[in-house]
């Protein structure tokens, strides 16, 4: 069994999912990811038999830019989770992983890219990201 092919299918079935996975990747976010619950929830939908988007409410998006201010960079994700809020019926939730060792005072060690804050998540299911568009989706699993 090929997981990573079992879950792409899977994902492409989603088609509210992968639309807004186009239209992120039109905003054009460095190294960016739809994260946690949109992605594992779609999975467990599909595993149930339920409408894919059952219990999804908001849609997390993850990406590393360590070209501008942490300020800057949270003026910018509420900005875009506005924008995306209203041409979506979801709560959308941006964040700039190169800040998030900000976080909590500081005690955490900075992320080197997106793919490593996903791999360092407690929760192992939440640890799932796609990137791309509808046609490519690149998928990262945290694999232990």
């Amino acid at each position: 069994m090929d997981r990573k092919n079992d879950f792409l299918k899977i994902l492409k079935k989603n088609s509210e999912l992968m639309f807004i996975l186009d239209e992120v990747s039109v905003l054009n976010l460095p190294n960016y990811y739809l994260a946690a619950g949109s992605v594992f929830q779609t999975v467990w939908n599909y595993s149930d038999g339920n409408n894919l988007m059952t219990g999804i409410h908001d849609i997390d998006i993850v990406y590393f830019d360590k070209e501008i201010s942490a300020d800057s960079s949270a003026k910018n994700d509420k900005k875009l989770e506005k924008v995306l809020s209203e041409k979506f019926p979801y709560q959308f939730d941006i964040h700039n992983e190169a800040y998030m060792h900000l976080w909590h005072n500081g005690n955490k060690v900075p992320y080197k890219n997106t793919e490593n804050a996903i791999e360092r998540w407690i929760a192992t299911v939440h640890a799932v990201g796609i990137s791309g568009n509808s046609r490519n989706i690149e998928i990262l699993l945290r694999t232990a």
